[in-house]
């Protein structure tokens, strides 16, 4: 039935929130290599399998598959292999590190990840104290890094890796490790009673985001993580009471949309603000991103149209049987994701 359906749909993906506490974050896998005046190198990998597929969450199979899918070079030749990496478990999954030296002629370090693991954060800091950081995929090449006094200047990353690799962060950090604002969008779903009102609301909801996340990512408002996620799990709460006790989307919505937009913005401002936008590229990165942020939330709508049938909205058991218990659902999420994150 349609409608068990949807309601189980919600339960599903209010569930598959792994860490609401910290819902903006840098993904599943993280590499941050160092060089040192003494021409040694450290070389740290931390992996949560909460956010990788099904088949590399086990610990032992993950350190397998990942050590031998590392592939880090100095100008061009690899310098660890399976072998060379050390394995510890830790409470969020697993970090493996290598150690070494290089010659003190050595001027640029690289890495691959050839193993589905979503987006790569990778960090890099040179003998003098300079860091550069940057998103790789998976089998991609990262941009090579200056590590010495006789490297180079670090080239900007080419336009179109950089569109590919921030349209994928973008649309991952929606579908599927966006929970909040899935539901947000969601909510937004169940009281529109047609495509067109839905989409001029989540066009509002698009232009503040982007708007804020701009003014973030160019330092322009900064506001502590602490505290836009609880707001961020205050408006799925507001959204979803608000399809229980009005029958009808009032203009004041769109209004309401575009300042909860605002603070979703500064959410997915988080997820870049350890990595910053490359060099050359910050309006590319930026717009590239935003697409991805649009098109995750158009993939979930699609899904929730799709699931319960666009030409439903209009008949007369759509809102007791649909929208008031799945708006109850989202807002008793809500309310427990506001809690964990006022409190933790």
């Amino acid at each position: 039935m349609r409608i068990t359906s949807l309601a189980l749909a919600f339960a599903a993906t209010a569930l598959a929130a792994n860490d609401p506490i910290s819902a903006h974050e840098l993904g599943g896998v993280q590499v941050r290599a160092r060089f040192d005046r003494r021409n040694g190198y450290e070389i740290r990998v931390t992996a949560d399998p909460s956010h990788l597929p099904p088949e590399l969450r086990g610990l032992v199979v993950l350190r397998e598959r990942l050590t031998g899918a590392l592939s880090p070079r100095i100008d061009g030749v690899r310098i660890a292999r399976a072998r060379d990496w050390t394995a510890t478990p830790r409470a969020d999954g697993l970090e493996l590190v290598t150690r070494g030296n290089v010659s003190g002629a050595a001027s640029a370090f690289d890495v691959a990840i050839d193993l589905a693991v979503g987006s790569i954060y990778l960090s890099c800091v040179g003998p003098d104290g300079s860091e550069s950081a940057q998103w790789i995929s998976p089998g991609s090449r990262s941009v090579p890094c200056a590590i010495g006094v006789a490297a180079a200047p670090r080239a900007a990353p080419r336009a179109g890796q950089v569109i590919r690799q921030y349209v994928w962060l973008g649309l991952t950090h929606i579908v599927p490790w966006g929970a909040d604002h899935i539901l947000f969008v969601l909510g937004l779903c169940l009281l529109a009673r047609g495509l067109r009102p839905l989409l001029n609301r989540v066009t509002a909801f698009t232009l503040a985001h982007s708007v804020s996340l701009a003014l973030a990512a160019a330092k322009i408002v900064t506001l502590p993580s602490r505290w836009v996620e609880p707001l961020i799990a205050v408006s799925i709460v507001c959204i979803a009471v608000e399809n229980v006790f009005a029958e009808r989307v009032a203009m004041r919505r769109t209004a309401l949309v575009f300042a909860f937009g605002l603070l979703h913005g500064l959410g997915f401002a988080g997820v870049l603000s350890g990595l910053g936008l490359p060099d050359g590229r910050f309006l590319t990165a930026l717009v590239s991103f935003n697409c991805g942020v649009e098109a995750g939330q158009l993939l979930v709508i699609a899904a929730a149209f799709s699931l319960v049938g666009w030409w439903t909205t209009r008949r007369s058991w759509y809102r007791p049987f649909v929208v008031v218990p799945a708006s109850w659902i989202i807002a008793a999420v809500g309310t427990v994701w506001t809690i964990e994150r006022v409190l933790l």
